[in-house]
């Protein structure tokens, strides 16, 4: 199974030296069983052919292909796979360059072959699945960035889902790009009239400017002190996982938001900031699972609910929600509003719909 993104950036705590190898054509390099090399079959005009090796289009040849690199390299401290890209990093240089070594040799051995302009040897800073990677923490790809940078107005409303399909990639960087995407937002509402005015101008230049400037979030640590802000209002839900450095600051690892739907905005605000904490845990799960953190929600009376072990005192719908957070070992506690801001404006301009595994109402029900 191929690793997701966050999954991948969660376990790079520490490091401080990079190198990534480039698998040379690396679909090509995996030879094809006898019966799999007749499903390859095409036919031209010259005659029928088939592949000797996986070609690329196949829908499972991603996953093969992660999975074959993965068995050779995973019990290797300090190495991520990623489908045909390899990263190697290490809090020092000379642990670096031992692991580098062994994933080299393991290559050679294997037969496997490097595309040599493609990787990066002993360096600060990398780009790798998308984010610039460094010591001092985690990026957007000005790869990426470009292409929102370069984007021209909107003219329509495909244009708008374009547009703000793109800024969602960039949500985890920045509390500020729901909120500066509202105006825009607007112009997807049913029956609202197509108006390109000043604030739509306004949001369309600030958004650009803000993920050009995005915030470096902090890379991960499993021992460091984290918690978890989440909110909820009757547009969305907004939650914030952060970490207590070294120094004692406070850094965000990682942000998120999305739109309620009709059915939950339509809960009672406690159940409503009790489906917030909930989604925003699981949201988080790569990072949580396994380990004692805290929760801070600016609804007091959740604080004691949430708190509860006897499920039988708690409402129906709370319940639910109760259960689905019990695979996490955390404290809940109260924080004022004021200070709750980073994910009470996700909350109120959320980034992004709803997908079907968002709905935690329903998945929770269908296991009773």
């Amino acid at each position: 199974m191929i690793p997701s993104t966050s999954e991948v950036l969660s376990r790079l705590p520490g490091a401080k030296i990079f190198s990534k190898l480039d698998a040379n054509s690396w679909f090509h390099q995996i030879p094809l069983t006898e019966s799999s090399k007749l499903l390859t079959t095409f036919i031209t005009p010259f005659g029928r052919f088939a592949y000797s090796r996986m070609p690329f289009g196949i829908t499972s040849a991603p996953e093969h292909a992660q999975k074959r690199l993965a068995q050779l390299l995973d019990d290797l401290e300090g190495v991520e796979v990623f489908i045909d890209d390899i990263l190697i990093h290490a809090p020092n240089q000379d642990l670096h360059d031992a692991r580098l070594g062994e994933v080299l040799n393991r290559l050679d051995k294997a037969g496997m072959t490097l595309n040599k302009a493609k990787c990066e040897i002993s360096k600060k800073s990398i780009q790798f699945v998308g984010h610039i990677v460094s010591d001092n923490g985690i990026l957007p790809d000005p790869e990426k960035t470009k292409a929102l940078r370069d984007m021209p107005r909107p003219e329509n409303i495909h244009d708008v889902r374009r547009f703000l399909g793109i800024v969602n990639q960039f949500s985890k960087f920045s509390p500020k790009l729901s909120d500066l995407s509202q105006p825009i937002r607007e112009l997807l509402q049913k029956d609202k009239q197509w108006v390109w005015n000043e604030p739509q101008e306004r949001s369309f230049n600030e958004i650009k400017l803000e993920c050009l400037s995005g915030t470096c979030l902090a890379l991960f640590d499993p021992n460091l002190e984290t918690k978890v802000a989440s909110d909820a209002s009757k547009r969305g839900l907004g939650a914030c996982l952060y970490q207590r450095q070294q120094g004692g600051e406070w850094r965000l690892v990682f942000c998120a938001s999305r739109s309620v739907t009709s059915a939950e905005s339509n809960y009672a605000p406690i159940e409503r900031e009790a489906l917030g904490v909930t989604w925003a845990c699981d949201t988080f799960a790569n990072f949580l699972i396994g380990m004692k953190f805290k929760i801070e929600t600016d609804h007091k009376p959740l604080v004691s609910l949430l708190g509860l072990k006897d499920l039988n005192q708690l409402p129906p719908r709370i319940q639910r929600f109760r259960i689905r957070l019990m695979r996490y070992n955390y404290d809940i506690s109260h924080i004022p509003g004021k200070e709750l801001v980073v994910p009470d404006a996700l909350s109120r301009a959320p980034c992004g719909e709803i997908s079907m595994s968002d709905n935690l109402e329903g998945e929770v029900q269908s296991y009773a």
